[in-house]
């Protein structure tokens, strides 16, 4: 078993797969020895814990108020991909924690094996060759005493290699320009590249931006080492700045590629800025 898997479960975390049971023979779940936990759509004993893994995706996103719908997590995941992640046994679960599946009025608490930590999704896009994740959520802050590290970097991993990624033309995403889990996200490409610069019908349409890469599960990136040192870029994005992100997408619709470098995000007195390099 990889070190890092076995320091994950040494701490008391699980892998889990969630999914449908039609999907089950078409996932790689080798890198998990035999160790995960399958928690299928179609059993009832398992509605516990999928009403646990909505209430966890939520507190990861920081707003207890905005839960997937079930009808969402149904139709389009469950019954067309798969949740990935980690899970603690509700005995090994802080006080803290439990409360909030204390709190929740579809979940009972008492009839509840796992509680979700971490989670990836990805579905497979209609041309059957491009992955499009979601929702990647880490509790890692909540289990502060526990010590837990990059575990979000360590789900997507897994997940990514359950899904097998490397097999696919590119994985894609949508993710904020000032997001501080687009470091995370370089971990699994060479290059992360731009595809749309704004997304209009997103919440945060200006700050929003859709990436793509061609996936690498290489685990010497995951340390993220990489990431601390400044390539030569062309030129520096500032995160808030549109009028740059509507110019590059004229660029991009023309035919440019461009894509975004280490550090990834670079702190200055006037804001935020993304290292930009253009395909040569």
């Amino acid at each position: 078993m990889k070190q890092w898997l076995s320091e994950l479960m040494d701490l008391g975390l699980v892998p889990y797969v969630a999914t449908s049971k039609a999907f089950v023979p078409h996932l790689d779940l080798s890198l998990f020895e035999g160790h995960e936990v399958v928690k299928l759509l179609e059993d009832p004993k398992e509605r516990n814990f999928h009403e646990a893994y909505l209430v966890s995706n939520s507190l990861g996103f920081g707003n207890p108020e905005l839960k997937m719908p079930n009808w969402v997590y149904i139709d389009c995941v469950l019954m067309q991909s798969a949740v990935i992640g980690f899970a603690l046994p509700i005995s090994k679960a802080p006080d803290s924690l439990i409360s909030f599946y204390e709190d929740d009025p579809y979940v009972e608490i008492n009839a509840l094996d796992y509680i979700p930590v971490s989670g990836q999704i990805a579905a497979l896009g209609i041309d059957g060759q491009m992955l499009t994740g979601f929702s990647l959520f880490s509790l890692r802050r909540q289990l502060a005493s526990m010590n837990i590290p990059k575990l979000a970097a360590f789900t997507k991993f897994a997940a990514l290699h359950v899904y097998k990624a490397e097999e696919k033309i590119k994985f894609t995403g949508l993710s904020q320009y000032d997001n501080k889990a687009l470091k995370t996200h370089a971990l699994f490409g060479e290059k992360m590249y731009i595809d749309q610069t704004i997304m209009p019908l997103h919440p945060l349409n200006e700050m929003s931006f859709t990436y793509s890469m061609k996936v690498t599960l290489n685990e010497s990136r995951l340390s993220g080492e990489f990431l601390k040192q400044e390539d030569e870029y062309d030129f520096l994005l500032k995160s808030d700045d549109t009028v740059t992100k509507q110019g590059m997408q004229n660029r991009i619709d023309s035919g440019e590629r461009f894509y975004i470098t280490s550090p990834i995000h670079i702190e200055k007195e006037d804001g935020l800025y993304l290292p930009i390099c253009l395909e040569k």
